[in-house]
C-alpha cells in the first residue's frame, strides 16, 4: 500500500486517506468526531499513527499541520456536536 495524499473532511470532521493497493486507488477515512479546539494535536497524531499504518514517521508534520486547520475551523463553529450513526438496510418480504 501507498499513501498517495490526505483530504479533509471538515464537517464532521476527519481525514481522508487516498492510497494505491495492487494498482487500485482507494480511499479510507479516519473519524475525528472528538476533536475539539483543546485536543493535544501531537498525542491525536501518535494515536493515530498506532492505529493506521499508512501513517509513518515521514507524515508526522504533515498530519499535525492538518489536524491544527481543522482544529481552527472548529474553533469558528464551537457550539457543533457531531455523532456517526451508521444504518443498516433492512428488506422485508410478505
Amino acid at each position: 500500500m501507498k499513501l498517495k495524499s490526505f483530504l479533509l473532511r471538515y464537517y464532521p470532521p476527519g481525514i481522508m486517506l487516498e492510497y494505491e493497493k495492487h494498482g487500485e486507488l482507494k480511499t479510507k477515512s479516519i473519524d475525528l468526531l472528538d476533536l475539539g479546539p483543546s485536543t493535544d494535536i501531537s498525542a491525536l497524531v501518535e494515536e493515530i499513527q498506532k492505529a493506521e499504518p499508512l501513517i509513518t514517521a515521514s507524515r508526522t508534520e504533515q498530519v499535525k499541520l492538518l489536524i491544527q486547520r481543522l482544529q481552527e475551523k472548529l474553533g469558528q463553529h464551537s457550539n457543533h456536536t457531531f455523532y456517526l450513526l451508521r444504518f443498516s438496510k433492512h428488506i422485508y418480504c410478505h
